[in-house]
């Protein structure tokens, strides 16, 4: 049942992400509809959604309220452990190289790095299989796993998990690592755009347990303030609003399907803060 539902999600979102689903409009009234005015509706409307897609950063508008969520919180005085999400590796490519390819997120490595000489004695978790619909005989963890030890800095106290697919199975099959001891404090290492979606999950999971995750941010794609000007990169623009709209509806579901306690963690985490310190 999980696996059909997971191929659906994709396959879905295969089709109504904003970018495919405006083509796919388009598409369809080239092809299959004959009524002149509904006709000449759909094909303006895609023509103004690209035309705005343009000329104006839409995609980075979408995405700031989701990387300003957590830039008011720091980390807490005791750290009892890292969890870094995956994300940063090209599978495709890294399985036909035989040899580790990051992308874009990279810096979630860069961070997992830095943590691991800055908590020589925290317990580490790198969480992260593959996303696609294909098995592959490695996940990212896999990867993650022999270039740590290339770069001789694999922690004796770091775990491995590469059985998930998405977020919502990182923080499913990591959890018994991070609920085997009661009231702990963990740093969570993720994109900026993500950490919403990722700290709900997260602070879900470990109610039980009452673990405390704190965001460590990295990989931001905005500037953190919001700027109304003229910007020609309409391909870098569309990427960045199907990602938010990909976070957007993710943050949706969570809440429909009770995976959060809210659609904005942000306001909970600062008040955990404070409770923590004080």
């Amino acid at each position: 049942m999980d696996n059909l539902i997971f191929c659906l999600s994709k396959i879905l979102w295969l089709i109504f992400s904003p970018v495919h689903f405006v083509v796919i409009l388009f598409l369809i009234s080239v092809f299959f509809i004959r009524s002149g005015a509904l006709k000449q509706f759909i094909q303006g409307l895609a023509a103004l959604f690209f035309l705005v897609a343009l000329i104006l950063p839409i995609g980075e508008w979408a995405l700031l309220p989701l990387e300003q969520c957590s830039v008011d919180t720091a980390p807490p005085m005791r750290v009892d452990g890292v969890l870094v999400l995956g994300g940063a590796v090209d599978i495709q490519i890294s399985t036909a190289r035989n040899a580790i390819a990051f992308n874009d997120a990279g810096e979630r490595v860069l961070a997992l790095l830095k943590l691991i000489r800055q908590y020589p004695n925290a317990q580490f978790v790198y969480a992260g299989g593959s996303n696609s619909l294909k098995r592959t005989q490695l996940g990212e963890a896999d990867y993650i796993s022999r270039f740590l030890s290339e770069m001789g800095m694999k922690p004796t106290t770091m775990v491995f998990e590469s059985q998930s697919r998405n977020t919502y199975e990182d923080a499913f099959y990591s959890k018994e690592v991070y609920t085997r001891i009661p009231h702990q404090n963990w740093l969570l290492v993720t994109s900026a755009f993500h950490m919403p979606r990722t700290l709900g999950l997260f602070q879900k999971m470990g109610e039980a347990s009452q673990t405390q995750f704190y965001p460590y941010t990295v990989d931001y794609k905005t500037p953190g303030v919001f700027k109304f000007e003229l910007r020609f990169d309409m391909l870098q623009n569309l990427q960045r609003l199907d990602k938010a709209a990909h976070e957007y509806v993710g943050l949706l579901v969570n809440q429909l399907q009770r995976r959060s306690n809210s659609f904005m963690p942000c306001s909970q985490v600062s008040s955990q803060r404070m409770r923590s310190m004080s």
